[in-house]
């Protein structure tokens, strides 16, 4: 009855996890190559990247039935 909702929430947490490692890994590059890398990027993608992941999680906790 409600497949179309497990739906949705399969694919927003594919898609959040997908987008925060992506994330995850431009960021990883960027400052262990040294490059010039303002600390206002820093401070938006750290928090930026936690949510995304955040978000992943709890959409696939939501998917597998734990409810949390």
């Amino acid at each position: 009855m409600y497949e179309w909702v497990l739906v949705i929430i399969l694919v927003l947490a594919i898609v959040c996890l997908v987008i925060g490692v992506t994330y995850l890994v431009w960021f990883m590059v960027h400052v262990s190559a040294g490059t010039r890398y303002s600390r206002k990027k820093a401070f938006i993608a750290v928090p930026i990247i936690s949510l995304l992941l955040g978000f992943s999680v709890h959409f696939f906790l939501l998917y597998f039935g734990t409810g949390l």
